[in-house]
């Protein structure tokens, strides 16, 4: 949530928006598909490995997501981590 409101800060013609599951099964996809529909860039970010969360999604709706920050040293993200990443993606 800190990202969001600091991408909007520095950058603010981007919109951006934000979807958090709890739950992963059964996986419920409408407003995720509603919103990846509207979006020009869809970025999965999720603390493992092997992305399973992406893996996931992808199998249960068809769509890749093709930008993807990972991290796996079980530690958090941190904010500087991910608007960095965000404002270096060409969209």
């Amino acid at each position: 949530m800190d990202a969001l409101d600091e991408l909007k800060q520095e950058m603010p013609a981007l919109k951006v928006a934000y979807l958090h599951y709890k739950y992963l099964w059964p996986l419920k996809t409408g407003l995720a598909l509603d919103m990846i529909g509207k979006a020009k860039l869809t970025v999965a970010i999720e603390c493992n490995y092997t992305g399973q969360f992406t893996k996931l999604f992808r199998q249960e709706t068809g769509h890749q997501i093709k930008e993807v920050l990972n991290k796996y040293d079980g530690r958090p993200f941190y904010l500087e981590e991910v608007c960095k990443y965000i404002s270096e993606l060409k969209y």
